[in-house]
């Protein structure tokens, strides 16, 4: 459908059906040889104009071909009539997404004394993907531990960064080790962000 010596074969046949009125067998009974005829036409229309037998219904169609560089060029169709511009559904998706971009935790943790905790989150706004520190939206940390789960609610304290306190009464009766914790982002609408780190309580 490229090749240029292909596609004159595909053009000559495609005139000789024109000439002979074809209907291929297995559509005899629901297109009409003038129907027929006006596809054949429209398809040497086409490699005329593109010098190609490339043809497309998609949203795009093939509008440059060069074999010998191998270059490609595909336009869009366009329909004036169509109601909603390029930015339409673009913008009626457009959402604010958080993204947790890292949590920071001491690295060691003496048992029964509170243990601050930083979290870092960004905001983006959908599809674009250029991001900013988090102005809205809630975080919390999620303690995970054999004794069950702890969830610990962060403050913001400026754009971006969230603070919360694991307090010593969930580490005091730990054993010595390293536990999960997760830091979890969450904006209505929007799925959740996590990011896991490691309490070293001792």
């Amino acid at each position: 459908m490229l090749n240029p010596t292909c596609v004159s074969d595909i053009k000559a046949e495609l005139k000789q059906m024109v000439k002979e009125k074809h209907v291929p067998a297995s559509l005899k009974g629901y297109l009409s040889a003038a129907s027929a005829v006006a596809r054949y036409n429209a398809a040497i229309k086409f490699i005329e104009k593109y010098g190609h037998a490339y043809i497309s219904n998609g949203p795009f169609y093939l509008a440059k071909f060069d074999p010998k560089t191998n270059f490609a060029q595909l336009n869009a169709f366009r329909d004036p009539s169509y109601p909603f511009d390029s930015d339409y559904w673009r913008n009626q998706f457009k959402a604010t997404i958080l993204t947790v971009e890292r949590i920071e935790i001491p690295p060691m943790n003496e048992k029964g004394k509170d243990v601050p905790v930083k979290v870092y989150v960004s905001q983006s706004i959908y599809p674009n993907d250029a991001k900013t520190p988090a102005t809205q939206g809630t975080v919390s940390l999620l303690l995970i531990t054999d004794k069950g789960e702890q969830t610990i609610k962060a403050t913001r304290t400026k754009a971006g960064v969230y603070e919360a306190k694991i307090p010593g009464s969930l580490t005091k009766g730990l054993e010595a080790g390293s536990y999960t914790l997760l830091a979890i982002a969450e904006l209505a609408g929007a799925s959740p962000s996590t990011v896991s780190g490691l309490l070293v309580v001792y």
